[in-house]
């Protein structure tokens, strides 16, 4: 069980789609699909996680509670405070569906 205070953030969860504009360009939009509260935490130095032979750096770790009406993955991304986050991995510890941990990589200013 978390403590009070530990989901004190409020982060966009947000899905890419593409839209075409009036001259038949397409452009791809980010519109969010909810609104989570979460924790953000660097990671401290750098940490890589190997998966199928290749090293990912993760620079974030996001833990908020288990939604099963919301499905994040890795298509989707993080905005917080301008901030937007590429979702390098989901994990759901234990397999209990109370909690996940969502590691990101800081992409950009929005």
């Amino acid at each position: 069980m978390n403590r009070p205070g530990t989901f004190r953030h409020s982060i966009a969860v947000e899905e890419k789609s593409t839209a075409t504009d009036d001259f038949g360009t397409r452009q791809d939009t980010w519109a969010v699909v909810k609104t989570i509260r979460a924790s953000i935490n660097p990671v401290s130095g750098k940490e890589f996680f190997a998966r199928s032979g290749e090293a990912t750096e993760t620079s974030h770790i996001v833990r908020t509670r288990f939604n099963p009406s919301l499905q994040i993955t890795t298509a989707n991304r993080l905005v917080r405070n301008g901030i937007a986050y590429d979702i390098v991995s989901v994990i759901v510890p234990d397999l209990r569906n109370r909690e996940l941990i969502i590691m990101c990589n800081e992409r950009s200013r929005i």
